[in-house]
């Protein structure tokens, strides 16, 4: 930070997979090369609820480094409570552009056919990994057909572009897919009146591209 001219700060809140809330404050800059390094300042536990004034007031604690007058802008993401804190502390202030970008895609992905067919791939995606059976399934279908083992992946609402990865694997593996979906002994178990059809998959594809 001592070769740093200018600064950048960045800010959010996160939960991890052992669901413990923390609140990190990370600042960037270019050296005299331009090369952009990125250092943490601070992690802290957070238990507070998301309130502006509460983030806002341990915001400043993590800020108040010897750095204040290099600090040209902060970047948080676009919730309110982000943004009023942002806005608040009177750095100069900028909304994070890749969490606008999913805040789009997720409202576009709310069209009904397309949210439908989202739920059924999560509910596949869940019964499958659930399932050693299910598994084991869609590995010998993928083995039968020269495809490599791969698991399907799990979308998490709070992990960005989770979905799409989610969709663009089960895509992917659509030949085994359609395998298991004519199994009976898969139906069996899966139970669900939604499976995924070769119609569906079509549709899946035209997501995946529009997600792309």
């Amino acid at each position: 930070l001592k070769e740093a001219q200018y600064l950048s700060i960045t800010s959010d809140m996160w939960t991890s997979d052992a669901t413990l809330n923390f609140i990190t404050v990370a600042a960037q800059f270019l050296d005299k090369n331009f090369i952009l390094h990125s250092r943490v300042l601070e992690t802290l536990d957070y238990h507070d609820t998301h309130n502006s004034d509460k983030i806002r007031e341990r915001q400043k604690v993590l800020i108040s480094w010897e750095i204040l007058d290099l600090i040209v802008c902060v970047v948080t993401d676009n919730t309110s409570a982000m943004v009023k804190v942002g806005k608040d502390l009177n750095l100069g202030w900028l909304g994070c552009f890749a969490h606008l970008i999913q805040t789009i895609v997720k409202v576009g992905s709310d069209i009904h056919d397309i949210k439908t067919q989202i739920k059924n791939v999560e509910k596949t995606v869940c019964h499958i990994r659930r399932s050693y059976k299910a598994k084991d399934n869609l590995r010998d279908a993928q083995q039968s057909i020269g495809l490599s083992s791969r698991n399907l992946i799990q979308d998490v609402e709070t992990r960005w572009n989770s979905t799409f990865y989610m969709l663009q694997r089960f895509v992917e593996e659509e030949p085994a897919l359609s395998m298991c979906f004519t199994n009976q002994d898969f139906l069996n178990r899966f139970k669900d009146p939604s499976i995924i059809t070769s119609d569906y998959f079509t549709l899946l594809f035209q997501t995946v591209r529009y997600f792309s």
